[in-house]
């Protein structure tokens, strides 16, 4: 900047700290005082549920299989492998018996993100969208050749195995049947501007 931006500016930043900064930083002392966090809501609220920019890229979780080391050379296997081991990773939160994330092995991170990892979706709006969380679960969304399928990994309150569900996905590969119109194209949506 030049001088006159730069004293401009110098002005600006003074005037900010002494008027509207004060009282700004005043709100958030009272926040502190009925919050454990005093950003995470408005964060959640105003940058993540009202951001209207595409999900695929900017917001979903995904998993990625190793690239290094493959347990098995099947497509299934891999496919059973990694849901069993992301349902196990579910059972412990749920029991919270999962081992916080340690910052140099002295701080534990707060794992209160880690409850709404399963089991959520994101609901849309038109200015803002809605988190929902549903209790129980028992089926996994497979995406295979533009089709949908309900894979459940649970019957009569157990969990099945991995050689169980490596059937299951198998068969969702061996499965050849044409998708309907709008099942084709609908995970094109994601891709867009809420």
């Amino acid at each position: 900047m030049d001088d006159e931006k730069y004293n401009r500016m110098e002005r600006l930043a003074s005037d900010f700290k002494k008027n509207l900064g004060m009282r700004l930083q005043r709100y958030l002392y009272l926040k502190w005082w009925f919050s454990s966090n005093y950003v995470s809501d408005w964060w959640e609220e105003y940058v993540y549920l009202r951001g209207r920019s595409p999900l695929m890229v900017n917001s979903n979780y995904y998993g990625l299989d190793t690239i290094m080391w493959q347990s098995s050379s099947f497509q299934a296997a891999r496919a059973a492998n990694m849901t069993f081991a992301c349902l196990k990773f579910r059972r412990e939160i749920a029991q919270e018996t999962l081992d916080p994330i340690m910052v140099q092995k002295l701080v534990p991170l707060c794992s209160w993100q880690y409850e709404r990892l399963f089991n959520t979706t994101r609901i849309p709006g038109l200015e803002s969208d809605k988190v929902v969380t549903y209790q129980t679960s028992r089926h996994v969304a497979v995406y295979h050749k533009g089709r949908f399928y309900k894979l459940l990994f649970q019957v009569n309150g157990y969990n099945l195995n991995a050689c169980e569900l490596e059937l299951q996905y198998q068969y969702i590969l061996d499965d050849d049947a044409e998708p309907s119109e709008c099942e084709k194209y609908l995970p094109a949506l994601t891709a867009g501007e809420r």
